[in-house]
């Protein structure tokens, strides 16, 4: 006899044991077995295709999934036609990887035809042979992770049955990230020995890097067009007459020594200026991908005007010897105590000096190196001197910048708002205004100081599925600290996009009911304008008043229902397919023969009763 759930599909063993008579402990194994195969009364196969009918298995979380259904067969193996009455689909968790642990829900479905090269709903539920089925993006959008498929089929003539399994896909991130290079910036000056790359992405990725001078890069990437639209591409800003020169690194190595941090949302490199031709432009060119392979790419441009190179006999931008100022700059400072940063550019200084505020008093500057000075309350400048070997005086332009030691610097966040985010990786963007700031942190949670590199703009981690804040300090150079308002924000990654609505129907549910009179209720996640459904696949609008739950009138037999949602910018989004029963009628029981009559004593302690059952 097979088990009380019927056979396994597949192959079956039997193997037998024989108990001795007299003896219950004596137990004989026979070294026989028989085996036998079982098949469902309708089989086929199926796989995942893409928009021209071709094999695909990675898919978007806003695409339909389309399955080629083939090879459908009953028992003996003739090709038959049949009717889709049910489609499921189950997420994948970490480590389950059969039909046992799997966990199945209905979607929403629909048969289509292939023609002229797109997908067009067929109208019909029924498949000979082979067909297509388009399995619609789960309300309006899937989670990323790896789905198996079952299609369950009727036979249009007999009335067997039978599931297509064993299909799988794969719902990926199809946006490559963002990347924002923090170092070296475009048209960056730098005398050092080393290079320091830093940027960041906007969702975990691997980067590598391309060192070219920027001639190479100008001819690889630019173009005839010089690609204007490209910061990093400007033939007659850059000059391409540059000495030859391209090194690489990444994670798991570089031509000069050393690996790129990456595989994060952070990124950085030191490379060393050794054999780097100066002075003349260079162009960095950064690659990334992310988890799933989605690439993305950026590129800075930056002069090189001292290192470890050798010398090289123009520059590439401009061959005028020349000062330049880096610190301070045009603006108000905090503090009276200033960093005096510049570049000697095309010379070789014997001597180097500065005039501060007009005064004809030179301050020298010992080794032409970087240095600091004390500056007045109020407005000051500043202008830099330095004599050639050849006795010439070169001096730089005048910088003017202001000392206000009692200035409020005004910390402004635009970055995160007050809305909801659907990733826990966040971008943090803001403001500093009125002085420097001399150091930076934020506060999330009202937990621990976390400390901003440079002051710049970063991103940081948030807490899944509950509000956050934020606040962003600033020390002034005087030692006072600035706050942002706080920041509040919510993140909930169930949902793809702030706008977009997920809907449960939590009733009806797959079974039979003994009324007409059908409860329908469901949970919209997220802000709906607007809520209907359609009832048995039909094509009419039924209204939902201030989305509330309802009841309706489901017909006799077999049934479906399907909710829908607006959300505020007008996009729809629906729920998944319910199919359900209604069995209103009662079946009429009659006793028959041999059964006693109504009413009668019988003389025994026991009686027969037989009946039969006409209706449902």
């Amino acid at each position: 006899m097979p088990p009380s759930a019927g056979w396994p599909e597949g192959y079956n063993y039997i193997y037998f044991e024989f108990t001795e008579t007299d003896d219950a402990t004596a137990i004989i194994e026979s070294s026989n077995s028989a085996y036998f195969y079982v098949r469902q009364a309708l089989t086929g196969y199926m796989y995942t295709v893409d928009d021209n009918g071709y094999w695909k298995n990675s898919f978007g979380q806003r695409e339909n999934v389309t399955m080629f259904v083939y090879s459908l067969q009953n028992l003996s193996g003739s090709l038959i036609s049949v009717n889709v009455t049910n489609v499921q689909i189950a997420k994948t968790t970490s480590g389950c990887w059969s039909e046992s642990c799997r966990i199945y829900q209905n979607a929403t479905f629909e048969v289509v035809n292939l023609t002229s090269g797109s997908f067009k709903n067929a109208a019909r539920n029924n498949i000979t042979s082979s067909g297509h089925v388009r399995i619609n993006a789960s309300g309006g959008t899937w989670e990323l992770g790896d789905y198996a498929v079952k299609i369950f089929v009727t036979h249009q003539e007999t009335g067997e049955t039978g599931v297509i399994k064993d299909a799988t896909f794969r719902v990926t991130d199809k946006s490559p990230p963002s990347i924002t290079i923090t170092s070296p910036t475009m048209e960056q000056i730098i005398n050092a020995s080393s290079i320091l790359f830093t940027a960041t992405t906007t969702e975990q990725a691997v980067c590598y890097l391309n060192f070219y001078d920027y001639g190479q890069y100008d001819r690889f990437y630019c173009g005839s067009s010089n690609a204007t639209t490209q910061a990093s591409c400007n033939a007659t800003k850059y000059n391409n007459a540059t000495s030859a020169y391209y090194s690489y690194a990444s994670k798991w190595g570089s031509f000069s020594g050393g690996f790129v941090l990456t595989d994060s949302t952070s990124h950085s490199y030191n490379h060393t200026t050794v054999n780097m031709p100066v002075p003349q432009n260079f162009t960095i060119k950064v690659d990334c991908y992310d988890t799933d392979w989605n690439y993305a790419t950026n590129a800075t441009t930056f002069s090189l005007i001292g290192g470890l190179g050798p010398n090289a006999t123009s520059n590439a931008t401009n061959t005028t010897p020349s000062i330049a100022i880096s610190s301070p700059g045009n603006t108000t400072h905090t503090a009276t105590n200033i960093s005096l940063g510049f570049s000697i550019l095309n010379f070789t200084a014997s001597s180097c000096w500065y005039r501060l505020n007009a005064n004809t008093t030179n301050v020298s500057i010992f080794g032409c190196g970087n240095v600091s000075f004390t500056a007045s309350e109020g407005a000051n400048n500043i202008t830099l001197y330095a004599n050639n070997t050849g006795g010439s005086i070169i001096n730089s332009s005048t910088r003017f910048f202001t000392v206000n030691t009692s200035a409020t610097l005004a910390v402004n966040v635009t970055s995160p708002t007050n809305t909801t985010y659907t990733t826990t990786n966040i971008s943090l963007a803001y403001s500093i205004a009125g002085g420097n700031a001399s150091a930076c942190w934020l506060r999330l949670n009202n937990q621990t100081n976390n400390t901003l590199s440079g002051c710049a703009n970063t991103t940081f981690i948030a807490i899944n599925a509950t509000s956050n804040n934020v606040t962003v300090f600033a020390n002034s150079s005087a030692g006072t600290i600035f706050n942002s308002s706080m920041i509040y924000f919510t993140v909930n990654t169930s949902i793809t996009n702030a706008t977009d609505l997920t809907i449960t129907v939590t009733s009806p549910t797959n079974r039979s009911y003994t009324t007409a009179n059908t409860s329908l209720n469901f949970t919209v996640n997220g802000t709906a304008s607007a809520c209907w459904y359609r009832l048995n696949s039909n094509t009419t609008n039924l209204t939902l008043a201030s989305c509330a739950n309802t009841t309706f009138t489901a017909a006799e037999g077999a049934n479906n229902i399907t909710l829908y949602a607006n959300n505020s910018v007008g996009t729809i989004f629906n729920s998944s397919l319910v199919s359900f029963t209604a069995d209103t009628v009662l079946p009429n029981v009659t006793f028959v023969s041999p059964t006693p009559a109504n009413g009668s004593t019988v003389a025994v302690n026991y009686t027969f009763i037989n009946v039969t059952v006409n209706g449902p």
